[in-house]
């Protein structure tokens, strides 16, 4: 079984994902969040994750990915950071693309 420690991986916190609060989700954002937040290029009224660097992580992730890593949004990280389901596809893909590894 194929252990997915978040806490190691950090691949699903990286741009090409474009890691979105979408509008319905707006009410809902704490106000320490607005900090990491841009308006988003792809939804109206909605939000991205603001994202740093090289392979543009998002600025809340700190550390390094496939080692360790940490959120700084954590506590009041958005509903789909909330809602990313480990060992999901979506998951698998993240972790082939920025990390190379292939389950």
């Amino acid at each position: 079984m194929i252990d997915y420690d978040c806490v190691k991986c950090g691949a699903c916190c990286v741009k090409h994902f474009n890691i979105p609060v979408l509008v319905e989700h707006v009410p809902l954002i704490d106000h320490r969040l607005k900090e990491y937040l841009i308006n988003s290029p792809f939804q109206p009224g909605g939000y991205s994750l603001k994202q740093e660097g090289d392979i543009r992580r998002c600025l809340a992730l700190e550390g390094e990915l496939g080692v360790n890593v940490s959120c700084k949004a954590y506590e009041f990280r958005p509903p789909v950071c909330r809602n990313f389901t480990p060992g999901s596809d979506l998951c698998k893909r993240a972790r082939r693309e920025v990390l190379n590894i292939i389950e």
